[in-house]
């Protein structure tokens, strides 16, 4: 048996709870107004056109009963039912996050195997639990009253033989769950959902939530339910009715075993939720420290712990986070990340990365704490070559990457990658790790054709350049190169091509106008005209 512990249009109900104020009966006012949640996560940088046309995500109770304001409306429609007392909400995602871990520490003191399937679900394995398996019932009701109630949240919880049958189960509602909201009366007990027939009445529009709950994609739930529309099915008993075998040959695996799990015949395993453990270490002094011998000293300390933790989970560090907390309050603390070069959990290696950026630091005032924390990842098995592996010393190399970066500043040292830009010759430096993938490369097809190879001057070289002006140009026409590694008058050219970027944006904006010329004795360059300068850009 399994319990299903969901909270309906959570988004909505964290915005209602945290933006309402409260009646004389702890009631929260937003409750008896029109209230809609849009499909928007960022309100400071949305238009009024984009808020316009966004989607309404969910409606509470008011605004759909008394002004038919349903999920999937445009905010100007809505806004066409109620244009005086709807209110809009944008979704707020820490906050959602926050309710629904909330939720899994209130569902961990009800069942220690728990799945979180979604924001706002939880699964339960109520295997272990010979109370729950004896009497339903009153687990459900020792379950509300003693641990959910703390929430004070509209709950369902719905017990059923499947995980999936569950969360069906709690989504839908009564009367197959139980409903607790703390504003209302509540609704009578549910009993366990033994048989798949009882949920024969539930409409079919609530398949595609469950699909993606078990990892079905959105675009092929959507597809798959609206296919069931069009073939007359309006309930789950519709859908069980047809045969498994004719729904296989025609519409595939998927379901398939959409039909498997609604008359439970399959039960998945969960995927157990493990609480998340935190490798940060902290220390206060009870003496500050001013040198970085004594530091290293207590660093150690922390990492012989850190690197223990970490080998008994088979785990590595992959980046190391130090945060120097000064005597002062006023000053805010010092805080350096350390990259790695490859994932590691050798105490003397991560001591040595930390020493030797700990060389060129200074500290501003008396150091009073430190903070230490890893993140830590799987150490994946590769070997680029059969005898030798990508680099022959990481840790030295780590050393290396330490002491250019003390060198030459913080962010100047890292691998080069081209920008997400079409301005010529841009890069950006970042962090070298060897444990991430590399970057796809596209692919040649044989209708791609190379023209002639071009070699860039980096930087361009400045050059002078006689033009002419035409009445069918607003740009300058170059004539000759008068100055620079070639000369010459002009004898063919092809242009302009204009290429410019970040014009939203006038600290940044960019203008390039580009010509291909050739030159005497058959040379072929590239020449770019941009902030009333002419550049050789390179030479074919």
């Amino acid at each position: 048996m399994f319990a299903a512990i969901h909270i309906p249009q959570l988004p909505l109900v964290v915005r209602i709870h945290t933006e309402s104020d409260w009646d004389d009966h702890h009631r929260p006012v937003l409750l008896d107004q029109p209230v809609v949640l849009l499909n928007l996560d960022d309100p400071e940088s949305t238009t009024e056109r984009q808020r316009d046309r966004a989607h309404v995500l969910h409606a509470n109770d008011f605004a759909h009963t008394q002004f038919g304001i349903e999920p999937g409306m445009t905010t100007t429609r809505a806004l066409a039912r109620c244009p005086d007392e709807l209110i809009l909400f944008t979704r707020r995602p820490d906050l959602e996050k926050e309710t629904h871990l909330a939720l899994l520490a209130a569902a961990n003191d009800l069942s220690p195997d728990l799945e979180s399937t979604t924001t706002g679900s939880v699964i339960a394995d109520l295997s272990t639990l010979p109370d729950a398996l004896r009497s339903p019932r009153d687990w459900t009701t020792h379950a509300i009253d003693s641990v959910l109630a703390r929430l004070g949240l509209p709950i369902h919880l719905a017990i059923a033989t499947t995980p999936d049958l569950a969360l069906l189960a709690a989504t839908a509602g009564p009367p197959l769950a139980t409903t607790y909201n703390p504003y209302q009366q509540r609704t009578p007990q549910a009993a366990a959902v033994t048989n798949p027939s009882e949920f024969s009445p539930i409409p079919i529009s609530h398949l595609p939530g469950l699909l993606e709950y078990c990892g079905i994609p959105s675009d092929t739930a959507a597809e798959l339910t609206s296919l069931f529309l069009s073939w007359g099915l309006r309930t789950i008993g519709d859908f069980t009715a047809l045969p498994r075998t004719g729904l296989a040959d025609r519409l595939g695996s998927a379901a398939a075993w959409l039909h498997d799990t609604l008359t439970a015949r399959h039960c998945r395993l969960l995927k157990l939720f493990h609480p998340a453990d935190s490798l940060a270490r902290h220390t206060d002094l009870e003496f500050p420290i001013h040198d970085t011998e004594p530091l290293l000293f207590l660093l150690g300390r922390m990492l012989g712990t850190v690197c223990a933790r970490l080998e008994s989970s088979h785990q590595h560090v992959a980046q190391l986070h130090l945060a120097l907390h000064y005597e002062s309050a006023q000053r805010p603390p010092y805080e350096h990340t350390i990259n790695l070069p490859e994932p590691t959990a050798n105490r003397s290696h991560l001591l040595d990365a930390l020493h030797y950026h700990l060389e060129s630091f200074t500290a501003s005032a008396p150091i009073s704490g430190v903070t230490l924390d890893a993140t830590p990842v799987v150490r994946s098995a590769k070997q680029q070559q059969l005898f030798e592996r990508a680099l022959k010393d990481p840790a030295r190399f780590a050393i290396t990457l330490t002491k250019l970066e003390a060198l030459l500043g913080k962010g100047r040292i890292g691998a080069p990658v081209t920008d997400n830009s079409h301005r010529p010759d841009t890069a950006s430096a970042c962090p070298w790790f060897l444990h991430q993938p590399a970057m796809k490369q596209p692919e040649l097809t044989p209708e791609m054709t190379c023209g002639i190879p071009l070699r860039r001057f980096r930087p361009p070289i400045p050059i002078t350049v006689a033009t002419e002006s035409t009445p069918n140009s607003p740009h300058p026409v170059p004539t000759a190169v008068l100055s620079g590694p070639v000369t010459g008058a002009i004898r063919a050219r092809r242009g302009p091509t204009l290429i410019s970027g970040h014009w939203w944006d006038p600290t940044s904006r960019w203008h390039h106008t580009e010509w291909d010329v050739e030159l005497p004795r058959q040379s072929l360059v590239r020449i770019t005209h941009h902030n009333h300068q002419w550049h050789l850009a390179g030479t074919y």
